[in-house]
């Protein structure tokens, strides 16, 4: 008797990640098909953005970007007893809005008669 079984998968393939600078981001997973055991996950390609980070037992990267980044990393799942699959992060970190600074006004004149505006 032949048993056949499918191969181990990430799904989908590529994940595309935007996030801002200085804001914190969570990744949710890619759905794992096909594995024996207990999966874990490793960053086998690429550099992971200053600040994130990738959480071996679920797959999760979390964290708050630091810097302005465009990178692409490759996460494989490996599973303890059978399967093995890649998949691709894309991250895209920008700067984060636009920080809007306090402004002082001064307001010189001279003192008369109140005015309001119409």
């Amino acid at each position: 008797q032949v048993t056949s079984h499918a191969p181990a998968s990430l799904m989908p393939g590529t994940r595309r990640v935007s996030g801002l600078v200085n804001c914190p981001l969570t990744m949710t997973p890619a759905t794992a098909s096909n594995f024996g055991g207990t999966r874990t996950y490793t960053v086998s390609a690429g550099s992971v953005p200053a600040g994130l980070s990738l959480d071996t037992n679920t797959g999760v990267f979390t964290g708050t970007p630091t810097a302005v980044s465009s990178a692409t990393v490759d996460v494989t799942a490996t599973g303890s007893s059978s399967g093995t699959a890649t998949g691709q992060v894309v991250f895209d970190i920008t700067n984060s809005a636009m920080a809007l600074a306090p402004v002082t006004q001064s307001v010189t004149g001279s003192t008369g008669p109140e005015w309001t505006p119409r």
